[in-house]
Order: C-alpha cells, then structure tokens, then sequence
C-alpha cells in the first residue's frame, strides 16, 4: 500500500465529480440546487446547463484540515482546450478549471500550444457562416443541431470575454470532414457494381428499431419508391486511409480539378450537394483550405496505424417532389477526423489555504502515435514559486498531462462500423424480398416551370439495382483513442513542505476525482418511495481483489424500497451475493452462478423486501487494469 493511499483511511472527505459531458464552455448556467444528504453533513450540488441535459454534479462533505486539497483528472474537448490554452476561465468552466486557473507550462503544454498556432484560428478569422460547436457568428441560433440541445448566441457569449484575452483566443480548426473523392468507387458506381475495396454499414436512424424495421419492410413488400430513401438512409460505405494514399492527396486532388474542368466528372459525383449545372465549383478550393488535412500530415508523419483514419461515403437519390430541393441525389465521401481530448489534472483547495512549491512528474518521451503510456523515465521536479491557492483567490493549479485523438464509441464512425448487429436486421429484410427495386437518381432544375409555376425538375437515374444485389454488412474494429505527442504523469506534490505521493491516472477515460487520496470501491444508495435517493456511501471498502472478498452489512432506512449500488470509478465490482435480512430467522437471498458485473459508471438495482431492515453485500472489485474474468 502507498503512502498516498494509506492517507485514504484519515480521510473524512469526499468530493466526487459524477459525469460532465462534452459540453462547449460558453453553456449558460441555468439552475443550481442543492440537497442535504441524511444523516450526515454532506450537500450534493446539481448545476444544470442550457444545453439539454448537461449536469455538473458535486458532492462536498467536512475536509480534514490536514489533507485540505483536491486533485482530479478531466477530460477536456478541443474548445475547452482553447480555454486552457488562453489561461482563462469564464462561470461555467470554473466548476472543471477554478475560477482563476494557474496552468503548468510544461512539454504537453508547448505541444498543444503549437499545435493550436499552427492549426486553429482567431475569432476574426473564422468562416463568416457557422462557428463550431452550435453557435452562430452573427449571434443568430443555428438551425440544425443536435437532439436535446438548444442553441445558444455566440457572439454575445464570446465578446462577453475581456478583450485582451479574445486577441489571443485560438479555436480548433483541425476537426472537419475532409473532402475524398475516389475514382475507383466512382467508376464501380458507374458501372452499376459495388466496389469491394469497401465495406458496407446499415444502421438505423434516430427513430426506435421497430418503428424503421416495420417501415422499410413495408416499402420492400409493395415495391414502393420510398425504398430507394430508405436504402440511402441506412446505408454507409467505408474503408481506412493508409500512409500512401493520404501523403498523395494533393495529386488527386489536382487529377479531380481537371476532371471536373473537362466535364469528366459532375460535381455531385464528388458531393451529392453540388449543382451540375454550376461551372465555378469551390470544391477544390474549400478542400484546399482545411487545416484537417495538415494537421493529420503532421500528426502521423512518422508513424501511420492503419487504422487511424476512416473514410466514409453515402449514396443519396434525388426527388422530383414538388416543394424538395431543386437538386438531389449523387456521392458524397470524406474521411473523418478524431476528436481532440486532453487531459489534465486540477489541483484545488478544499478548505484551507495550501501553498504548492513543486511538482513531481515523470515523463513518456515517445512523440508516435501510441494506443498507452509508458513512463519509464526519470522523475522532473518542477518549482511552483510558492503557489498559494485559497478559496478566496479562487486559484487551481491545472497541470496539462497528454493529449488523445479519439473516435467517441456512440458517436460516427464508430456508431455504424463497430457492430453489424443493426446491419443484419436490415439485409434479413434485403434478402426477403430480393426482387424489390433500388433506383438512385440524380435530379436537377431543368430551368422551366410547371403549370402550376413550379420549378420542373428532371431526374435520370446513375445507378438500379434490387435489394438482393446489396452487399452484406461487415463490422470493423477500430482503435478508438491514439495518444501523441508528449506525456506527463503526476507523482508527487511538495504542499506545505510536505512530500504527498499521488494516485496515477485512472486507465478509463473518466472524470475523475481524488481528494485527499481518496480511496475506490463502489457506491450505494436507498430510493425511497418518492423517489429520493439517499446517499449511504462506499461499500467493500478494502476489497479489492477476489482474495479480499468480503461481506459489508448496511442497515436500512425504513421505507426505503430500492437498494442501487453504483460504481463511479474506474474499476469493476463484482457481487458475489446479496442478502436482505427480514428478521432473526428469515433472510432473502440474491444469489449469483457467476460474480455479477457493475461496470464503470453502471449501477445494478435492487427490490427490497418487506420488512428487511438490515442488507448484506458479498464481494469484490477490481481496477481496471487488472480486471480477470472469474472462473464459472
């Protein structure tokens, strides 16, 4: 056991950050409530944002004098990296940085730093149309954006920042889709074929299974033309981008600029969005412009995983509806980029004032793309002059530790390439009916009007073909996080004089929280009738491998009908039985053939017998990185 960890057992605090999404910065902050946890001192602090469901969640309880600091890890996305980077935090991102954070210059800092120089853009400078991450440059609410989420002024949020630090304010401009027109794809198209240098995805949209399965099995059945939508709805092409092809881009972006010059290629045969009959195509030019593509050559100059980029493409078919679009239907392929992830570590007092001399880190001196870490080198001690933080100065000291290029597991690609799972239930339907028409058109004005006045619209099909003669879904694994660049882990902080060693980062891509040198092991509550959790706190304290299994007894609250047990950290906990004691002689048992399974940030819940008053839980967690599978 470590010293850091042995300070765990003098702890009577607890801080623990439950989730914060990856929210923009600039969200306004829209409600706080707070909620005193029974039978203790402890307040439970919820801070809602105007971003849909977005929730800052604390829990605070009395702090030991001696052991009055804080340390947690987070995640930060590429516009809260902008804030970092600029030393600078407004109202809502004090909860994650401090009021006033005092940011470590270190090798992952001057990386970053770089990176944004290099790679991103000042307020002035970015596209006149929409601004990243839901705002609108001329204050206005964007129109599309994403489900559960209300769009928010930007201009007035941004200029609502002192000036002096808006001239120095960098926005990331390294994570667009870039523009891949492949010929070869092209010519399969052409050819009426399906290219089998490609994979194929199916997956539902954003509608219940059911409701989509029902409803694309109906237009197969009738034969109806609605199929063709359907098809280009779900579907999805994709393969990765090797070193080879993505280092000679620029040539085939110069043979594409002369096909499209000699008619050879229509521009919605590059992007189902552009218009045939419109000779001055910017898409050469737009592509010539992102710094996505220079970010990546730069990223992956030396070393290239096969697996780091995804190319993808859908197939659109036009209508000749009245009241849609004037032009319709064509490809459309792009590589996507990972998104930017930096982690840092965030030093706070908790109740007194604390001066921090020193850090200790030591260093992965690696700079290639990596799937972990290694921190093999000597330690660094790095001076702080004295760095006084308080509750009054509202100062942190964030130290800036590595930084991830990552494809999010719920977000595209990986939401339609990493299972087939969808994608079976949708070819089952294919194969049902393999006879059923697919026509892909392209539509466009054709400059007259009806004679009801409206626009005459002509469509010519570019590709027929029957539901049979679909390809068949294939799932991929894709790494989903690539480390690069320099690393740091933290070892150690001189505070007060005092040498306190620090628990390395959780190996799960969590928020995480350490007071003190909190401890780990799983949570648990009782719900009461109305619905009011009451926090109760850890459980199988101390259990933390299957030989130290041991059995925790809590009393219950009476009336409290459900018992939830939660894991919050990174580490699995496995319940080897649970027992609801009714009374000397009556006991109800939950038992299990195989140890049950609570993931990081999972819970499993519990029906509490009448008249329990007392429950015991059996068993066991693990850190992550060691987690082994029990034997049946």
């Amino acid at each position: 056991m470590s010293h850091f960890d042995r300070l765990t057992s003098l702890l009577q605090a607890l801080l623990i950050l439950l989730a914060f999404g990856p929210s923009s910065s600039l969200a306004q902050l829209v409600a706080t409530n707070s909620t005193t946890v029974k039978d203790s001192n402890c307040v439970i602090i919820v801070q809602t944002q105007a971003e849909g469901d977005v929730t800052i969640n604390k829990m605070t309880c009395p702090q030991d004098a001696n052991h009055a600091y804080a340390i947690r890890y987070i995640w930060l996305n590429s516009l809260q990296a902008s804030f970092l980077l600029a030393k600078y935090s407004d109202a809502n991102l004090a909860p994650i940085l401090g009021a006033h954070p005092v940011v470590m210059l270190n090798p992952v800092y001057n990386a970053l730093d770089s990176l944004y120089k290099k790679y991103g853009t000042r307020y002035s400078e970015l596209s006149p149309y929409v601004f990243p991450e839901r705002f609108s440059l001329k204050g206005g609410i964007k129109t599309s954006i994403p489900d559960g989420e209300e769009a928010i002024p930007f201009k007035s949020s941004f200029t609502a920042i002192p000036v002096a630090v808006r001239r120095s304010f960098l926005f990331s401009q390294f994570e667009s889709e870039i523009i891949w027109p492949d010929s070869n794809f092209l010519d399969s198209i052409r050819s009426n074929t399906w290219s089998s240098t490609y994979r194929y995805a199916y997956t539902i949209p954003e509608e219940s299974t059911v409701s989509f399965l029902r409803h694309i099995e109906r237009n197969a059945r009738l034969k109806r033309a609605g199929l063709t939508d359907d098809v280009a709805e779900c579907m999805t092409y994709y393969r990765m981008i090797g070193k080879e092809e993505f280092d000679g881009y620029w040539a085939q972006i110069d043979d594409l600029e002369k096909s499209l010059a000699d008619d050879k290629i229509k521009p919605w045969e590059i992007s189902g969005d552009e218009s045939d009959t419109n000779p001055d195509t910017d898409l050469i030019q737009e592509a010539s412009k992102n710094p996505t593509y220079d970010f990546y050559a730069e990223i992956g100059r030396d070393y290239w995983p096969a697996d780091f980029l995804v190319l993808s493409g859908t197939v659109s078919s036009g209508s000749d509806e009245p009241g849609c679009t004037v032009e319709g239907g064509g490809l459309t392929s792009s590589v996507d980029p990972r998104t930017l992830s930096v982690l840092i570590a965030v030093v706070t007092p908790v109740n007194d004032k604390i001066v921090i001399r020193s850090a200790q880190v030591v260093q992965d001196e690696r700079k290639l793309l990596r799937t972990s870490l290694d921190f093999k080198a000597a330690p660094v001690s790095t001076g702080l002059s004295d760095l006084e933080l308080t509750s009054e100065n509202g100062k942190s000291l964030v130290i800036p530790l590595s930084m991830e290029l990552r494809y999010e597991s719920d977000d595209f690609p990986l939401s339609s390439i990493s299972s087939d799972e969808e994608g079976r239930a949708i070819f089952n339907i294919f194969q049902k009916y393999p006879s059923s028409p697919v026509n892909f058109r392209r539509c466009e004005d054709s400059g007259t009007v009806t004679a009801s006045g409206e626009p005459k619209i002509t469509c010519k099909s570019f590709m027929r073909h029957k539901l049979g003669d679909l390809p068949k879904p294939q799932a991929t694994k894709v790494t989903s996080s690539y480390y690069f660049g320099p690393a740091l882990q933290l070892k150690s902080l001189e505070i007060d004089g005092a040498n306190v060693e620090v628990r390395n980062v959780p190996k799960l891509s969590l928020v995480a929280d350490v007071v003190g040198g909190a401890g780990s092991c799983p949570f648990a509550y009782f719900q009461m009738p109305s619905g009011e959790l009451l926090y109760h706190g850890r459980v199988l304290v101390g259990a933390n491998s299957m030989l130290k299994s041991a059995y925790d007894a809590v009393q219950i609250p009476p009336g409290a009908v459900k018992l939830i047990l939660k894991e919050l950290e990174p580490e699995v906990t496995f319940l080897q039985s649970v027992e609801f004691v009714q009374s000397k002689e009556a006991v109800h048992l939950v038992a299990f053939s195989r140890p049950a399974k609570i993931l990081p940030r999972h819970e499993v819940s519990f029906d509490i017998p009448a008249g329990s008053s007392e429950v015991r839980i059996n068993g066991y967690y693990e850190p992550l990185g060691r987690v082994r599978t029990p034997a049946p």
